[in-house]
């Protein structure tokens, strides 16, 4: 893995560089996770296209995170809007939050939750998050739609995948994309927890400055949405290995991944 420096996306990296448990490393410049595009500069955007040969750019944000902050669009690249979570409101506490249009962002619409739900917590709805990612019939389309894309990219390419800060969304898709390619767990996990290192410490003086204001509240939901915790990605990978077993056994029962799909991947991503 290594850091890819912007002038203003954040939390952007390649998954380039990572060792498989059959010796095989994933390709540099192919695999490009990152915060929401939110600005770019003259120069980064020569850099991505020209250097980096990035013809696509996923955005897995919901409508009303795109419109918030549009993704800037960069010549000859390829936009994609392929939200992870659905947008037809239903039961589940996820959906209550996406079809309320009083509160206009997102943290107001989660302290609405800790003042009308006793025992609400941001750390328990997030690691639910993480288990939709992969129970979730929606999610689970969408990300193989992800997939899809990865499969019939072109072989000197680089595609970037994007939510919001680069954590969760993105967080969930490189774990997957990584272990089809054969990336064992704890490596995922330190992939994941990575997002600390790159905006741990901007986040953290947020929370603080919140807390000395005495929002504690307001500075729990900031901690349980902006910082990632192994609780997080845990809930996810466990999830899935108590039902098939493995990460990839999961992913393929239940994503309908093929042997075949898997062994295109694996060609077009990893080098000996």
């Amino acid at each position: 893995m290594k850091e890819i420096k912007l002038d203003f996306v954040k939390n952007i990296r390649d998954l380039g560089g990572y060792k498989t448990t059959d010796g095989k490393t994933v390709k540099d410049n192919h695999l490009i996770r990152s915060a929401a595009f939110w600005k770019v500069s003259e120069k980064d955007a020569e850099f991505l296209t020209n250097e980096l040969h990035v013809d696509k750019l996923i955005d897995f944000r919901n409508e009303d995170e795109k419109e918030q902050s549009k993704d800037v669009p960069l010549e000859g690249v390829e936009y994609i809007h392929l939200p992870i979570f659905s947008e037809t409101p239903n039961e589940d506490m996820l959906s209550r939050l996406q079809a309320d249009n009083e509160h206009a962002s997102f943290m107001d619409k989660i302290k609405v939750l800790y003042d009308t739900m006793p025992g609400f917590s941001i750390y328990k709805m997030m690691k639910q998050n993480y288990i939709d990612f992969v129970t979730n019939d929606f999610c689970i389309s969408q990300f193989k739609k992800f997939l899809d894309i990865l499969i019939n990219e072109d072989d000197d390419k680089a595609v970037i995948y994007h939510c919001a800060g680069g954590k969760d969304r993105t967080g969930a898709a490189s774990a997957l994309i990584l272990s089809i390619l054969g990336v064992d767990d704890k490596t995922i996990k330190e992939d994941y927890m990575l997002t600390d290192k790159y905006v741990g410490k901007e986040n953290n003086e947020r929370i603080n400055k919140a807390k000395e204001a005495g929002m504690d509240t307001f500075a729990e939901i900031l901690d349980g949405t902006m910082n990632v915790k192994e609780e997080y990605i845990d809930a996810m990978l466990d999830t899935m290995h108590e039902k098939a077993g493995t990460t990839l056994e999961y992913i393929k029962k239940y994503f309908h991944v093929t042997d075949e799909e898997i062994s295109i991947l694996r060609d077009k991503y990893l080098t000996i």
